[in-house]
C-alpha cells in the first residue's frame, strides 16, 4: 500500500477512536452544562428533538448505549447471517421505534450508531471492545461535571497508557519515551526510502533494515509474483 493512502488510514482509524469514545459524553456535557456553546441553529434542533424526551440525556445515552451492545452480544451469538440480519434490522426497527414513541433523540440515535460503527474500524477486536467500554467512564464524568470531567477522565487514561508496558518496553513506544526518528512509521506512515533504518526501542544489532527488493535485483533474481 502506498504511504499517502496508509498514513490517511491511519488518520482515520485515530479519529474514529477518538469519536467513538466521546462523543457520547460531548453530548451530555453539551445538554448538562454547556449547552451556550452549542451554535443556535443546532441548539434549537436538539430542542426540538428532545422536546418529547421525559428524562435527563443521562439516561437517554445510557439507554440507547445498552441497547446497542444488547444487539451486538445478540448477533456474536446467532448464527452468522442471522446475527448480520439481527443487528441491522433490530437496530433499525428499535431505534425508528424509540424515537417515535418519544424515549430517545433522533439525533442523540444518530450519534450512537455513528460511534458504534466507528468502534468496527478498530482492526483489534480486543481493542474494539475496550473502546466500547471506555464510553461508559467518560459519560459519567460528563455527567458529574461536564467537560472538564471528560477532560480528567482523558488525563486518567493517558496516564494509565504511561504505565503500561509490554515485554518490558512502554506500551506507547515510540511517543512515550519520545523519539522522533521513530515516528516515521506512527501516526502517519513515510516512504519507504526514508525509513532504512530499525527503530532504536527494538535495540537490534544492525540498526539497517533489510530491502528485500534491492538484494534479490543484485542477485539477478526476478521479483516474486503475488499471484504465485
Amino acid at each position: 500500500m502506498n504511504w499517502p493512502i496508509a498514513s490517511l488510514y491511519r488518520l482515520l482509524r485515530l479519529f474514529a477512536v477518538a469519536f467513538s469514545v466521546i462523543s457520547s459524553s460531548l453530548y451530555v456535557a453539551a445538554l448538562t452544562y454547556h449547552y451556550q456553546l452549542v451554535p443556535k441553529d443546532l441548539l434549537a434542533t436538539l430542542i426540538v428533538s428532545r422536546s418529547s424526551v421525559p428524562y435527563d440525556p443521562i439516561i437517554e445515552v445510557l439507554l440507547l448505549e445498552v441497547m446497542i451492545e444488547l444487539l451486538r452480544e445478540a448477533g456474536v451469538r446467532l448464527p452468522t447471517k442471522v446475527g448480520q440480519t439481527i443487528g441491522i434490522v433490530g437496530g433499525i426497527v428499535i431505534g425508528t421505534a424509540s424515537v417515535q414513541a418519544g424515549v430517545t433523540s433522533n439525533i442523540l440515535l444518530i450519534i450512537i450508531a455513528m460511534s458504534a460503527l466507528a468502534a468496527f474500524i478498530t482492526p483489534n477486536y480486543r481493542m474494539a471492545t475496550t473502546i466500547r467500554l471506555m464510553r461508559f467512564p467518560f459519560i459519567l464524568a460528563a455527567q458529574m461535571f461536564g467537560l472538564i470531567g471528560v477532560g480528567l477522565c482523558f488525563m486518567f487514561f493517558v496516564c494509565h497508557l504511561l504505565k503500561l508496558t509490554s515485554l518490558g518496553r512502554p506500551f506507547i513506544e515510540p511517543i512515550y519515551p519520545m523519539r522522533v526518528t521513530d515516528l516515521k512509521d506512527s501516526f502517519i506512515r513515510l516512504p519507504s526510502n526514508m525509513q532504512g533504518q530499525r527503530p532504536l526501542f527494538l535495540r537490534t544489532a544492525d540498526k539497517n533494515r533489510v530491502n528485500l527488493h534491492r538484494t534479490m535485483q543484485k542477485k539477478g533474481k526476478a521479483k516474486p509474483d503475488i499471484d504465485e
